[in-house]
């Protein structure tokens, strides 16, 4: 007869602890109120990249010292991705920002390997760290709201709802396989971020939320446990509200940031600025951007600095409501996450 395997919890509670350290970095940026590291912050960007790269270090360092098998296919080109940053970051004409986005993806990578290598109890307890970041970003705009609406998590609106995007995701499939006591926690998240996205609005993080669930809700609907037919039925109805929600609040009339403005300088700037339009003219520069630098690209972190001289006259007079803003605004990234790196790296 085999003798029990005492060693199974031990083993188990390291692989939860390193979930939890590999969501730290998240819950430590997501911190409300006046806890918050980014708070009143003037460089949000760099302070975040830093307190990124110091948090991720004690799930690196349970890594290394547990030595799990990393399940990851692809690591390879992750590899070469961060050679070809590393040797674009050493000619870029802003070496401050390129170290800055040399540090975030080198930061990310080390967090993908924690991940990867988690087993059930870890890969739980991930899902959960990330729910409660989300949660506490919630939390934060909601007594923003209620309080004198001069701070918004993450300083912007659309940011947020990137943010929350994966953990209200997670939460909404979560709330039907988790333990008892996580399920209405869960329900909460994915319903507060549906409210939240509806009401800003920011019409693609409802786009992402509406793709991302009926993914979700396509992924599980073939489990036959009564687990994934609670977590079916939510998806569903967390589609609904998005539906509900997209023809109530994303009406350019209601909430649009054009209305907040006074003025003939706002009567004469279009409904959705910084939406569809100015995004489109943005991307049409893409091809002329690329093209100057065709191999390595112009360096990481350097959309910024190179961007200004492709700009589109149309799109400047739309992002800056008819020439009226009183400084000048410039184009900080390519608001797409695939072709930002793309024309960096």
């Amino acid at each position: 007869m085999a003798s029990p395997d005492h060693s199974a919890p031990k083993r188990a509670g390291l692989d939860r602890l390193q979930g939890w350290l590999t969501a730290l970095p998240a819950l430590v940026l997501a911190l409300p109120g006046h806890a918050s590291p980014l708070r009143d912050v003037p460089t949000t960007t760099s302070a975040a990249t830093g307190i990124l790269a110091l948090a991720c270090l004690p799930a690196l360092a349970v890594l290394a010292l547990r030595r799990r098998p990393i399940h990851l296919r692809g690591l390879l080109p992750w590899l070469a991705l961060l050679l070809v940053v590393a040797v674009g970051a050493r000619t870029a004409g802003d070496p401050f920002a390129a170290r800055r986005a040399l540090l975030g993806l080198t930061a990310g990578v080390g967090l993908m390997l924690a991940g990867a290598s988690l087993g059930a109890s870890g890969r739980g307890a991930l899902v959960r760290g990330l729910c409660l970041g989300g949660a506490m970003l919630l939390l934060d705009t909601l007594v923003d709201r209620l309080g004198d609406g001069a701070h918004l998590p993450l300083g912007n609106s659309g940011d947020l709802s990137e943010a929350l995007l994966p953990a209200a995701v997670l939460a909404l499939v979560g709330s039907g396989s988790t333990s008892r006591p996580w399920r209405g926690a869960a329900l909460l998240m994915g319903l507060g971020t549906i409210i939240l996205m509806g009401g800003t609005p920011v019409l693609a993080g409802l786009v992402s939320l509406l793709g991302t669930g009926l993914l979700c809700f396509f992924a599980i609907r073939s489990t036959p446990d009564a687990g994934s037919r609670w977590a079916r039925n939510l998806l569903l109805m967390g589609a609904g509200g998005w539906l509900v929600l997209a023809l109530g609040f994303a009406n350019p009339g209601s909430d649009s940031l054009a209305n907040e403005e006074s003025g003939p300088a706002a009567a004469s700037a279009p409904v959705a600025t910084g939406g569809l339009r100015v995004r489109a003219l943005i991307w049409a520069r893409v091809p002329s951007v690329v093209s100057d630098a065709p191999w390595l690209g112009h360096g990481p972190g350097q959309f910024a600095r190179i961007f200004p001289v492709y700009r589109d006259p149309i799109e400047l007079d739309l992002s800056s409501h008819g020439r009226s803003e009183p400084t000048p605004i410039e184009v900080e990234h390519a608001h797409n996450d695939w072709l930002q790196p793309f024309v960096e790296w």
